[in-house]
């Protein structure tokens, strides 16, 4: 079986590490509790939007034949950080390292480009992407160039998230990039078919219960949307993922009071957020820091709304229909990448009637050729891995230590 060391991005079997015994990555055998509002920013601070556990998870079921190991990146960087590499170089045969917009004119990616100039063995980058595509024209921001020169000297295997950051990394001397989409498109590739069938077999008459997800307390269109949609439904659900760290909203209670309710995701806390007194349906708030319950809880909605890409896919791999609005240039190219339903933000805020401009969407949206296209890039995903052998046996290089690798 085909030993992986994997770091960067974690599933969410991340938040139940407590340390080491090396080489042993050592897990608890339940996740930490969360309850108050200090858990929930505890549980927050793990992993910063939790719609990034989605790509640890799609990078770990795409390696789901190898035997892996999760290297919390932050070891890799620290004191023993030598003996992890040397670890990785002599245990190992690949190296995958999960990212996302890594290519951020605000993010200096110096320690991820020190560590991977360490890597001896053959490196694979999964869910690259650029935000701000603006910035890395014919120049860009300076602290990249050296890691663009140890991605070219390592001679890594780059899968990005679309076309736009595929064409910048190829532009700047690297061989070995390919444009795949997101690996949590493809975690659960039956759901999301299911999905977007779903899409046709809407009945727009009847109240609809819809999750939203995007941007609550930052964009005032999010609570439009709220209003908006749904018919005759008296509800509505609300996913958070970062709008407590990043955004104006607020949960209105000392740390140490009961904020969540752990069994269902909610945020029992008091709440409050620019635009709320515009609400006119009542609104749940949610946020999962365990990709499964999310996703068995999202199971139960007729529809899935908003401007989050991964609460787009949240909803696909439950296998409720879903539309997502691109708001960025980050969103857009995982969108148009994938054809998945999606519409312009910008458009889409203009719009009188927001109900009605849905619907017809929905309804000139040709379903199949959208499955066909999907199909085709979840086929090309596994060939890729295919070929670059890190889904195929091949010797085994000696063992230090076994380790927990669940």
């Amino acid at each position: 079986m085909v030993r992986v060391a994997v770091s960067g991005i974690p599933n969410h079997w991340h938040r139940a590490i407590t340390g080491s015994q090396f080489p042993a990555t050592i897990y608890r055998e339940m996740f930490p509790e969360a309850k108050t509002k200090k858990d929930i920013d505890s549980q927050l601070g793990k992993i910063a939007n939790t719609g990034n556990y989605l790509i640890g998870e799609g990078v770990s079921r795409a390696l789901s034949s190898c035997q892996q190991q999760h290297i919390p990146f932050p070891w890799l960087t620290g004191p023993d950080g030598e003996k992890w590499i040397d670890y990785i170089n002599t245990a190992f045969d690949f190296f995958v390292f999960g990212t996302a917009n890594i290519f951020h004119p605000r993010f200096n990616p110096s320690g991820e480009g020190e560590v991977i100039s360490k890597i001896n063995i053959p490196i694979i980058l999964m869910s690259a992407g650029i935000q701000d595509a603006s910035s890395f024209g014919s120049s860009y921001p300076a602290q990249f160039k050296s890691f663009l020169d140890v991605l070219k000297d390592k001679n890594c295997h780059v899968f990005t998230r679309g076309d736009i950051t595929a064409d910048f990394l190829r532009r700047q001397g690297l061989s070995r990039v390919e444009p795949t989409g997101c690996p949590s498109l493809f975690a659960y590739p039956g759901k999301v078919v299911e999905s977007l069938r779903r899409l046709k077999e809407i009945d727009w008459r009847k109240p609809l219960e819809i999750v939203h997800a995007g941007y609550l307390g930052s964009v005032a269109d999010a609570i439009v949307d709220i209003n908006a949609l749904g018919g005759a439904h008296p509800s509505a659900a609300y996913v958070l993922q970062d709008e407590t760290k990043l955004f104006d909203f607020n949960i209105n209670c000392a740390e140490h009071d009961i904020a969540y309710d752990e069994t269902n995701g909610r945020i029992v806390a008091p709440v409050s957020y620019r635009g709320q007194e515009h609400l006119k349906k009542e609104v749940s708030h949610h946020m999962f820091f365990s990709t499964e319950q999310w996703r068995a809880w999202m199971g139960r909605f007729d529809f899935s709304f908003g401007r989050r890409f991964h609460g787009g896919v949240m909803a696909a791999q439950a296998g409720v229909p879903f539309v997502v609005l691109a708001v960025d240039d980050r969103t857009r190219e995982m969108l148009s990448f994938a054809k998945l339903p999606h519409m312009e933000a910008k458009a889409w805020n203009l719009l009188p009637d927001k109900a009605q401009a849905l619907e017809k969407f929905v309804a000139d949206l040709d379903v199949d050729a959208t499955i066909a296209h999907y199909r085709a890039l979840e086929t090309r995903f596994r060939e890729l891995l295919g070929n670059i052998g890190i889904t195929a046996p091949k010797a085994r290089k000696p063992v230090m230590q076994a380790a927990d690798v669940r």
